[in-house]
């Protein structure tokens, strides 16, 4: 039911709410035929299951965007990224806040672009759960940077990141992550992984 969905867009910010109990999918489709320096706002109510595709494709534009993604209580998000950009800078940076009892699967995907850098911090609230899965392939001169960080706020959290790419020429990455557990964070299960 598209009328649980508001989108607005005003002075460079994309606001896009979801409403209570809401189950569905979007599709983000971003063709960068001009600079995009937006900003991405994400509110997903409470008793949600929602499912986000983003797409990042053609153009000659670089990118400098932020996203903020705010899960409800007991809300489900399923967040794929695709990255399949031209000769072009990518830079993102990606605020995720979980509440209680809140699962996000994140799963980016990197194919193009000559410079890509993610900057993503997901933070975690009591029984919530992250699982954050990054793949990338690079070529010729391609350069990758991820950046990912859990930070564990409440007790009984979970979070997981896996990050496997393959590379070829002179294509590089630098992949590293932060596995903050906070003091009042007890019973948190977490783990980083790069191959």
């Amino acid at each position: 039911n598209k009328s649980n969905v508001e989108i607005n867009k005003k002075d460079g910010v994309i606001l896009i709410n979801f409403k209570d109990n809401y189950e569905g999918s979007l599709k983000l489709l971003f063709d960068l035929n001009k600079e995009f320096k937006d900003k991405i706002l994400i509110n997903i109510g409470k008793k949600c299951n929602v499912t986000i595709a983003e797409e990042k494709v053609k153009g000659n534009s670089d990118c400098d965007n932020e996203f903020e993604i705010r899960l409800g209580e007991n809300s489900i998000l399923n967040y794929v990224e695709i990255q399949n950009l031209n000769e072009v800078i990518n830079n993102v940076r990606k605020n995720i806040y979980c509440s209680e009892n809140s699962y996000v699967l994140r799963q980016l995907i990197c194919l193009g672009s000559k410079s890509t850098k993610y900057d993503v911090n997901v933070y975690l609230e009591e029984n919530s759960k992250a699982n954050d899965i990054e793949l990338f392939f690079g070529d010729k001169e391609q350069k990758f940077e991820l950046h990912t960080n859990l930070i564990h706020k409440g007790q009984n959290s979970n979070g997981n990141v896996i990050v496997k790419g393959v590379l070829k020429d002179k294509a590089y990455c630098n992949s590293h992550g932060i596995l903050r557990i906070n003091k009042e964070a007890q019973n948190t299960n977490t783990f980083l992984a790069e191959h």
